[in-house]
């Protein structure tokens, strides 16, 4: 039935103008490379506005007084850019872009278990950061990226709708690439890992796609509640209806938590193999994963305390999580020394990895501290960007 649909795909490409054929080719190319390419584009993009956005803010902030915006557009660039950079580029880059390329050189054929939800899923990305860059021509509101909780839990700003559906359609599109990678993953496990896979790499993109399934959906059960609240105005958070504030700020943190925690497996699985690929000697470094998604698993349990200040300084396991990294170093760095097949720019990055996680979670701790007065806002929306 695929086969039959893309050559039916390829028929029409052939019969179209040229550019009207290259069009149709970039849109409808439905293997795991082209859904890494149109990742990789999409992610940019938005890199791109978002990281505008954040010079304009720069500038702004080089005198004290208000010279390029007012007070309210300043709050509304500054929700912009993380919107774009948290739902749109962190989020879904890595398992977009890094996981197709991955599943085009395992799979057999080099197809998806499901190539049209590929295209789906990214379909949607693109319409929800469209909705959410849309949202600054319609006014835009300073809401933050996180649906601030000093809104006492209302959501019936001007703009709200526009933005908890675009984060919506991003919730989504992040569950329906982990379905597809699991069920990709799943077509590799029967006929076998190829020559040159890493089995590291194959498990961190497997207990990553099932951390990214279980937690999306609990973001998109948030963004359906706010959006009830800014559509039908039937608000659940709202002191003066009854409700708690605190109760969304609980639930958004239970999906943002092991989200973080996402990343980072995603993150150590590459790095973990790079290293296990140039070392002479056979390293055993599936352990070091699974303890991480371990402790990741068991961040679902410290969602119900009050929100912190910087990422990964609320999650009582980032002591522990910050022992292990420095362990699992110190480990690799000891295989190290038996040899290297070859140092390449590969392998820095793999170490420029692990040294920025152990800084970020190092700074995380420090502003964890007590009477130590590094909790800021200025100290953790550094952290918070040197995490990501």
């Amino acid at each position: 039935m695929q086969t039959a649909d893309v050559a039916h795909e390829s028929a029409m490409i052939e019969t179209d103008a040229p550019v009207a054929r290259e069009l149709r080719r970039w849109t409808l190319q439905l293997g795991p490379v082209y859904i890494a390419r149109y990742h990789l584009a999409l992610a940019g993009a938005w890199l791109a506005l978002g990281l505008v956005f954040a010079w304009l803010l720069r500038l702004e902030l080089m005198t004290p007084a208000l010279d390029l915006m007012q007070a309210r557009t300043f709050g509304t660039l500054l929700s912009l850019h993380g919107f774009l950079l948290v739902y749109f580029v962190a989020l879904p880059a890595f398992p977009g872009i890094i996981g197709h390329l991955v599943l085009a050189r395992w799979t057999p054929g080099g197809t998806l278990a499901y190539p049209k939800l590929a295209r789906v899923s990214w379909q949607l990305l693109a319409a929800g950061g469209a909705l959410v860059a849309s949202f600054f021509l319609l006014g835009g509101t300073p809401i933050g990226w996180s649906f601030d909780s000093e809104l006492n839990g209302r959501f019936g700003q001007p703009g709200t709708a526009l933005m908890a559906s675009g984060v919506l359609l991003s919730a989504v599109a992040l569950f329906l690439m982990g379905v597809n990678t699991l069920a990709s993953l799943r077509v590799i496990r029967r006929t076998g890992l190829p020559t040159g896979g890493s089995r590291v790499l194959a498990e961190s993109l497997r207990c990553g796609s099932i951390i990214g399934v279980i937690v999306a959906p609990l973001l998109a059960v948030a963004m359906v509640l706010v959006l009830g609240d800014a559509v039908l105005g039937r608000s659940v958070f709202d002191a003066k209806a009854g409700g708690d504030p605190q109760q969304f700020v609980r639930l958004f943190r239970l999906f943002f938590v092991p989200a973080q925690g996402m990343l980072l497996i995603f993150g150590l699985g590459v790095a973990l193999s790079v290293v296990a690929d140039r070392c002479r000697a056979a390293v055993f470094t599936r352990w070091h994963l699974y303890t991480f998604v371990l402790l990741v698993a068991l961040s679902f349990g410290a969602w119900g305390g009050s929100a912190s200040a910087s990422v990964l300084a609320g999650n009582p396991l980032a002591p522990v999580m910050l022992a292990a990294l420095v362990f699992s170093l110190v480990f690799i760095v000891r295989f190290l020394r038996t040899g290297l097949t070859r140092v390449d720019t590969a392998l820095i990055y793999a170490f420029g990895f692990f040294f920025t996680a152990v800084r970020g979670l190092g700074a995380g701790l420090l502003a964890a501290l007590p009477l130590n007065g590094l909790a800021t806002t200025q100290w953790a929306s550094a952290q918070m960007h040197l995490v990501m």
